[in-house]
C-alpha cells in the first residue's frame, strides 16, 4: 500500500473511532470501500479481532499494510487510549514524507531531461553529420542508453540487496549523510522524522527514555539512528532530553537551543513540533538546492559533449583533407 493511500485509511480509521464505533465495525465499513488484497487484509484483521486478539495484534499480522513501526505505535496507542492521535499523526506523517518525496520527484525531472539531451542532441548531430546518418544516430543512442539503464538498474536493485545486511546499511547511510547537499537533506528527512515520531510518542504519555529509542528507529537512516540512540546513557543519568539530544551531535545548534527552551518553559511538545517543521523545511530547500545544482553540471556536460562532436566533424570535413594531401 502506499504512503497516500495508508494515510487515507489512518483518517477514515480515526474518523470512525472519534465517532464511537468499535474497531470491528470499523474494519467493516472500511473493507467495503476498498478492493483486492487491501480489503482481503481488513477482512482478516476483523475476523482476528472477533476471535478475541487487539487491534494492535490484528495490524501486526499484516505487514503489508502495516509496518513494524507503526504497529508499535498503535501498541503503545492502546495502551494510552489515544489511538485516534496515534491514527491521525501517523496519516500526518505520511502526508509530510509524500510532500518531500513529489517535491524531490517533480524537481528532478527536469534534470532528467537534461541527461537524455546530453545523449539525444549528439545523436542528431551525428544523423546530420556528412558520412552519418539515421542508422548512425540509432546506433550512438542505443551504444549511451544501454549501459546507462544497465547501470541505473544494477545500481537500485544492488543498493536494495545491499540494505537487508545491517552492517552494510550502516555503512551506506554513513556515506550518503556526509555527501555534500545530499547528506544534509537525507539528515533534514530523517530528523524531522524522528523528531515529530518523539512528539507524538511524548504527548502519548511514553516514558522519554523509551520514546527517544522509539523514535530513533523510524529515521530510516542507520547512521543517524545509531547516534540517537546515545542520547539513552544521558537520560539514564538523569539528564534532560535536551542535553541529551544535543550529545548526539544530529541538531544544528538552532534545533539545540529550540529544544532547550522547550524543556525550560515546559512547552516540550509545542517546540518539538516546531523543530520538525524546521527541519521539514530545510529538506525541502536542499532539494531546490540540488534541483539548480544538478542542471548547471548537466547544461555543462552537454556543451563539452557538444562541442567535442563539432571538433570531431570540423576535424574529418576540413583538417582531415588537408593532412591527406600533405
Amino acid at each position: 500500500m502506499s504512503d497516500r493511500a495508508l494515510a487515507e485509511l489512518y483518517q477514515k480509521f480515526a474518523a470512525m473511532l472519534d465517532t464511537g464505533m468499535v474497531p470491528a465495525r470499523c474494519l467493516t465499513v472500511l473493507a467495503g470501500q476498498y478492493t483486492g488484497s487491501t480489503r482481503r487484509a481488513l477482512v482478516a484483521m476483523n475476523a482476528n479481532i472477533d476471535r478475541g486478539s487487539t487491534l494492535t495484534e490484528a495490524a501486526a499480522a499484516q505487514p503489508a499494510i502495516f509496518p513494524p513501526m507503526h504497529v508499535r505505535l498503535l501498541e503503545i496507542g492502546e495502551r494510552s487510549a489515544s489511538t485516534i492521535t496515534i491514527m491521525r499523526r501517523l496519516a500526518e506523517s505520511l502526508e509530510r514524507a509524500r510532500q518531500v518525496s513529489t517535491s524531490f520527484v517533480t524537481r528532478m525531472i527536469y534534470p532528467l531531461l537534461l541527461l537524455h539531451a546530453a545523449i539525444v542532441i549528439p545523436a542528431f548531430i551525428k544523423w546530420l553529420a556528412p558520412g552519418g546518418g539515421i542508422g548512425a544516430a540509432v546506433r550512438y543512442l542505443l551504444a549511451a542508453l544501454l549501459p546507462l539503464y544497465a547501470i541505473i538498474w544494477f545500481i537500485w536493485f544492488g543498493i536494495r540487496a545491499l540494505r537487508r545486511i545491517d552492517e552494510c546499511r550502516v555503512l551506506m547511510d554513513t556515506v550518503v549523510v556526509n555527501l555534500p547537499v545530499i547528506g544534509r537533506l537525507v539528515a533534514n528527512i530523517a530528523i524531522a522524522q524522528f523528531v515529530h515520531t518523539l512528539e507524538l510518542l511524548y504527548t502519548a504519555g511514553v516514558d522519554m527514555r523509551e520514546s527517544v529509542s522509539l523514535a530513533a528507529e523510524s529515521t530510516g537512516n542507520a547512521w543517524i539512528g545509531k547516534r540517537l540512540q546515545l542520547a539513552s546513557p544521558y537520560l539514564d543519568e538523569g539528564d534532560s532530553v535536551a542535553v541529551a539530544l544535543a550529545a548526539t551531535g544530529v541538531f544544528s545548534a538552532m534545533m539545540q537551543g529550540m529544544i532547550f527552551t522547550g524543556v525550560e518553559t515546559g512547552h516540550l511538545d509545542e517546540m518539538l513540533q516546531k523543530v520538525g517543521d524546521q527541519a521539514q523545511h530545510d529538506a525541502v530547500t536542499s532539494i531546490s538546492r540540488l534541483a539548480i545544482i544538478l542542471p548547471m553540471v548537466l547544461y555543462l556536460a552537454v556543451v563539452i559533449g557538444v562541442a567535442m562532436l563539432i571538433f570531431s566533424m570540423f576535424r574529418e570535413v576540413m583538417i582531415q583533407p588537408i593532412l591527406d594531401l600533405l
